[in-house]
């Protein structure tokens, strides 16, 4: 439902309702109301009705319209048409329930003009053309004008149609509409068993298959495939059906591998680093370290004093110096007496000399 004009008549405004069909063929038949598919249509105050109009588009003559602008206002129901039928195209036709008549709220003076309309009994009531006729096809922008309303108020209901697809008289099609104010509705499926059906995309294929549909719509996606975390490595922004593929970064890299943070441009990403002694020679060093803190400890040399100790004189030199000695301090060379010389027998040990002669030099 949309806003047609305002002010025609001061301080109301004129509102459509249309039909929007699928394919260019569809055909609209009628709106209708029974006790298994109840209509409604309601106002807050009533609505307008020109002496000049009548109950369906086709009593609007355009002659009269410039002498009557109000015309322009009138409220009525219709089929594709806004005014009087140019052949081929058709009058509208209606039917209405003994019990429940509503032709009359569409008409000037009627007792009941400009009243809440309902079709909920048995007999119901409907406005109509036979399929195959012009005024039921779809105009430019694929809708068929249904009805017309001039109010102060505001405008609500409840609407059945019914839609032969592609025209075809064996595929009849009815949808319910709750609707309130203006704007583009949805079929609810609320009508009888059998009689009423959603609309929607009926390809099990379909990224927005709708199992509950009925009608197809034309409003079908194609699934694709892929990841849709847009936070992964291998987001795919055309994908709408999740695969399982995404894959992530490690914990601290990018999607290439790279640190997000490397303050210091080591390779090493900084929530990894360890700070610590990276000196190998230090006594705290920290094999783990990657980052040097400064904390490096080191050992103090040691000073070791090497005393000069005199090598032990030999022998011969200390009797050297027991000469040099006796030359210093001048005293009197002394004559030592010689060693008496023995015949040692064949058949005894001959003594170790070596060890006499050390003797008889310490004897000295």
């Amino acid at each position: 439902m949309e806003a047609h004009a305002a002010d025609i008549i001061p301080g109301q405004t004129t509102y459509r309702i249309y039909q929007n069909l699928v394919n260019a063929d569809d055909f609209f038949s009628s709106v209708f109301g029974n006790n298994d598919d109840p209509f409604s249509l309601a106002t807050t105050t009533g609505f307008y009705n020109s002496a000049f109009g009548g109950t369906t588009a086709g009593d609007i003559n355009p002659a009269f319209l410039s002498f009557f602008p109000e015309l322009a206002a009138d409220s009525w129901v219709t089929v594709g048409i806004e005014a009087q039928a140019v052949a081929p195209e058709v009058a509208i036709s209606a039917v209405e329930s003994a019990d429940q008549p509503w032709v009359g709220a569409f008409a000037f003076g009627d007792a009941i003009s400009g009243q809440d309309i309902v079709m909920n009994d048995f007999t119901g009531g409907a406005w109509y053309v036979l399929n195959g006729t012009p005024n039921g096809l779809p105009d430019e922008n694929n809708r068929v004008l249904i009805m017309q309303i001039t109010t102060a108020g505001e405008v609500s209901g409840v609407i059945n149609t019914q839609v032969f697809e592609n025209g075809n008289g064996n595929a009849d099609i009815r949808n319910t509409y709750s609707f309130s104010g203006t704007g583009t509705f949805s079929a609810d499926g609320a009508g009888g068993t059998g009689n009423s059906n959603a609309c929607g995309c009926t390809d099990a294929e379909a990224f927005n298959y709708d199992p509950d549909a009925q009608y197809d719509d034309g409003s079908c996606i194609d699934s694709v495939n892929g990841c849709t975390d847009d936070s992964a490595c291998n987001y795919d922004a055309g994908a709408n059906t999740e695969d399982g593929s995404c894959t992530y970064a490690d914990a601290g890299y990018d999607c290439d591998g790279n640190c997000i943070a490397d303050t210091d441009g080591d390779g090493i990403c900084d929530e990894f680093e360890v700070a610590g002694c990276s000196d190998d020679a230090a006594c705290n060093y920290n094999a783990d370290a990657t980052d040097d803190d400064g904390s490096c400890t080191t050992p103090k040399p040691v000073t070791t004093a090497m005393a000069t100790a005199s090598p032990t004189p030999t022998v011969m030199e200390s009797a050297t110096n027991l000469k040099s000695l006796d030359v210093q301090t001048k005293q009197p060379a002394t004559t030592m007496p010689m060693p008496q010389t023995t015949t040692v027998p064949a058949s005894t040990t001959m003594p170790d000399t070596t060890a006499m002669a050390t003797a008889s030099r310490h004897r000295w």
